[in-house]
């Protein structure tokens, strides 16, 4: 099956800026001009001649007995190239090959790995769930190339609300004070005055959608060939934050450490009075743009949290602490809101639409987002099901 022409510019380009081509400016040049010429041009092949004239400034009489400039070169490539595919682009689906002997590279799909039965026949495996995993990828890589780039897991944070109280009476931590801006409220749940016989239990709930959201992206990190490991969010430590590439499920409502982030937010978690006076959490927008509303609300038909019929969630791409990495932040006013947001990050065909509202490359070339940038999302939900989510606004930060 041939390679796409698209696939095969944003592999070159992939491979071009990768950290084994880091600082070896002529071998980027090299790979550049045969990758774009086998690209534009497949009926040619390529002569050292011109590759010594047009790569490598040599003059019109340059003759390759004498000088093997181009052969060195290619050489070299062949080695970067087989450095690349070994560590950092080991998972990549396309793969650019410099076959000895000539100078115009060949792009391939990777070999489907083959496995030893039970009766010790090799069966061909993979082959369909490659052919899919090539087509995700080739969706995802404007939105998640950053987070994958790195060899290490992405670390997902997944929100675990505190409650607290005794086996006859339980109820939710009130974090209404956090999102306040009053930090002194400890991430876990304080000591409580028990009457005689009262026994203490602290213990931790997950939101339905956030569970949800880890199957999504579990289920795109295994098609992206990558590796993931999972936290909640009451064991992560300023290290891992620091350290680590992280996608966090939840609101800074559940998820206390977000209320501490320095990195520019406009789209923010905070506890506002709905129309009967009552404190409800909301996102505000602290930088209207055009046709944004200041507050946006969760509807309810009911009294229950379970009774949402419409919600809103933010998909917030930041930079992360060290500088160096990168946190994706996906949250909903309710846990249904997040469901949806990681749905929509993690889906050909919300990621589609995602790029086709961010894309800010010229006409005609790979798609390319913003460096970090917020996205609001509205979500309708019906019994506990977010049946559609469509596309609201976004900030570039």
């Amino acid at each position: 099956m041939s390679v796409l022409k698209e696939e095969k510019l944003r592999q070159l380009d992939k491979v071009l800026q990768s950290h084994a081509l880091h600082g070896a400016e002529s071998l980027k040049a090299f790979l550049r001009f045969v990758g774009l010429s086998a690209i534009n041009h497949p009926e040619t092949q390529l002569k050292e001649y011109v590759i010594a004239t047009e790569v490598f400034g040599r003059r019109s009489d340059y003759d390759p007995r004498i000088d093997s400039a181009v052969r060195v070169q290619a050489g070299r490539l062949r080695t970067k190239l087989q450095e690349y595919y070994a560590t950092e682009g080991k998972y990549d689906e396309v793969h650019i090959d410099l076959p000895k002997g000539q100078y115009t590279p060949v792009f391939s799909y990777a070999k489907p790995s083959r496995a030893e039965d039970t009766n010790g026949t090799h069966r061909l495996t993979e082959t369909a769930e490659s052919l899919a995993s090539a087509s995700v990828k080739q969706v995802a890589l404007p939105l998640w190339e950053e987070l994958l780039r790195a060899p290490e897991p992405v670390l997902v944070i997944f929100s675990n609300s505190v409650f607290h109280g005794n086996y006859d009476e339980m109820r939710l931590f009130n974090s209404l004070d956090v999102l306040e801006g009053h930090h002194d409220v400890p991430t876990s749940a304080p000591s409580l005055n028990l009457g005689p016989g009262q026994t203490p239990v602290i213990d931790h709930y997950t939101g339905i959608g956030e569970v949800m959201g880890v199957y999504f992206l579990g289920d795109f990190f295994a098609k992206m060939h990558h590796p993931f490991r999972i936290k909640r969010s009451l064991l992560l430590t300023w290290d891992d934050a620091k350290m680590e590439n992280i996608v966090v499920l939840g609101s800074p409502a559940e998820n206390l450490f977000l209320l501490d982030l320095p990195q520019k937010q406009e789209l923010i978690f905070k506890w506002v009075p709905d129309e009967n006076g009552k404190a409800v959490n909301a996102i505000v927008n602290t930088r209207l743009q055009s046709g944004e509303q200041e507050v946006y609300r969760a509807t309810q038909y009911g009294n229950s949290p379970s009774q949402v019929s419409e919600d809103y969630a933010t998909v917030s791409v930041l930079q992360g602490l060290s500088g160096k990495n990168r946190m994706m932040i996906l949250a909903g006013i309710n846990t249904f809101g997040t469901q949806a947001a990681a749905e929509y990050v993690t889906q050909p065909e919300y990621i589609k639409d995602l790029i086709a509202h961010l894309n800010i490359a010229p006409a005609g070339e790979s798609p390319r987002l913003p460096t970090y940038f917020q996205i609001l999302l509205k979500v309708k939900v019906n019994g506990g099901v977010p049946i559609h989510i469509s596309y609201v606004t976004h900030h570039v930060l």
